[in-house]
């Protein structure tokens, strides 16, 4: 995850400085179990874990480029999408509308594997540090429960989203991943193409992973 993190980081700052750069989405998942947390972090460390209701004895820790509170990863897609406003106006406007532009986009491919979600809407929700304990009205659940949310990282009209999707234990990663990739495509008009990944942005991600460690597992 610390690679991840690292690489998100350096694919935002590299879309930044290059002109007419294409959206970039990235789908990947974590190899082991692992907690994120949003950027604010690196200020105040001892916050984010002694405020989570979790129990991070035993996980490692590393922050997030974007911000939000605290994640547990190991069993969720997580994808990262990279995008300019002027991408798709309409829908990436402000970080409201566009989480719930790419949740109506997650909700259909949750819809495509026979699963009902909907919005966290018109009711009193409580503030905390856990993402997935403490929902907003932009998340996604599934029979009470929160299955998707994320966090976003602005810099003028350029946005770096991420996003944890936690399915029922029913559904698959590997389908969930190929009906996200549909609905996505689907619902923004778009078509999605594979792309590489320049080899020394990997390199350099590899170098700056453990800046972005908070605490090793015991």
């Amino acid at each position: 995850m610390p690679f991840q993190m690292a690489l998100d980081k350096l694919l935002f700052e590299k879309h930044q400085s290059e002109l007419n750069a294409e959206p970039t989405l990235r789908i990947y998942y974590s190899s082991e179990p692992w907690c994120t947390v949003g950027y604010a972090a690196e200020k105040n460390p001892s916050y984010a874990l002694n405020e989570s209701k979790h129990d991070l004895n035993s996980l490692p820790v590393c922050r997030r480029p974007t911000g939000g509170g605290t994640v547990i990863h190991g069993e969720d897609l997580i994808f990262s999408l990279l995008a300019h406003k002027q991408d798709d106006v309409k829908r990436f406007e402000s970080l409201e509308v566009s989480y719930k532009h790419l949740h109506e986009a997650v909700k259909h491919a949750f819809q495509k594997l026979g699963q009902q979600t909907d919005f966290y809407e018109g009711e009193k929700l409580s503030p905390g540090r856990d993402c997935f304990l403490n929902p907003v009205e932009t998340d996604l659940r599934l029979a009470g429960k929160k299955i998707a949310g994320g966090a976003q990282k602005r810099s003028g009209d350029f946005f770096l989203h991420e996003e944890s999707i936690q399915p029922s234990k029913d559904i698959r990663l590997e389908d969930l991943e190929r009906e996200l990739i549909l609905s996505l495509q689907t619902y923004f008009e778009i078509k999605i193409i594979r792309m590489v990944i320049d080899p020394k942005t990997l390199f350099e991600a590899e170098k700056l992973a453990s800046k972005f460690i908070i605490k090793d597992s015991h």
